[in-house]
């Protein structure tokens, strides 16, 4: 029986886990990617966030694999008594995670991914009242090299409906009505980034960062 009553949306870390290493999105304002003492000044992300993974269909099937992975290589490749302690703790995470998500409870923060090497992070577009939202990829193929994949503002989805709701350019979108902004959406399905938020609807190609198609609700 599994539980799914209890709603834990919550779709962004300042910390996760970026293969096998914790990183940091660090600063207060312009944002830079960090994992313990070692730092990464550019790119910068202004009250950048990473974005995480929260379909539990799609955080099953990984926390299946990894123990699938993780035994296997129990079996074939821990030759020491250290590696064979890592690939228990991976299982006994991983365990944990599930048995989270069978009780409706949060698992650990993954990120959001449609490959091993990329992120995505949600920050504001540029440091104005009436700022959008902006989605970025990153690709990393080797540590601590992070390329830009491709960074695109979203119209309509204002990153802070307080700072924005007197400006000119949110009255052009919503007139006198304050949209509810509690609800939150993003997932991928097929190459697509769908994002819901503050009564829009777009979709966004994760390979390019082409916006497809957008519409108001």
């Amino acid at each position: 029986k599994i539980i799914l009553e209890t709603d834990y949306n919550d779709y962004f870390s300042e910390s996760v886990l970026f293969n096998d290493t914790i990183w940091k999105l660090d600063g207060y304002k312009e944002m830079t990617l960090k994992c313990g003492n070692y730092e990464i000044f550019k790119p910068t992300f202004l009250y950048g966030r990473f974005i995480l993974e929260q379909n539990k269909l799609k955080l099953f099937n990984l926390f299946f694999s990894i123990q699938e992975e993780r035994l296997f290589r129990n079996i074939e490749d821990s030759t020491t008594s250290l590696q064979l302690a890592t690939q228990n703790n991976m299982l006994e995470i991983s365990r944990n995670n599930i048995s989270n998500l069978i009780l409706g409870k949060k698992p650990k923060d993954i990120l959001l991914q449609t490959d091993a090497n990329s992120l995505y992070i949600f920050s504001k577009s540029k440091d104005q009242p009436d700022a959008f939202i902006n989605i970025t990829k990153l690709k990393s193929d080797t540590f601590g090299e992070f390329t830009t994949e491709w960074s695109t503002p979203i119209s309509g989805m204002f990153y802070n409906i307080a700072q924005a709701r007197k400006t000119r350019k949110f009255k052009q979108y919503f007139g006198d009505i304050i949209p509810e902004s509690d609800y939150q959406f993003i997932q991928t399905f097929n190459n697509k980034l769908i994002v819901i938020y503050l009564s829009h609807v777009c979709c966004i190609n994760t390979q390019n960062g082409k916006t497809i198609w957008k519409f108001k609700l």
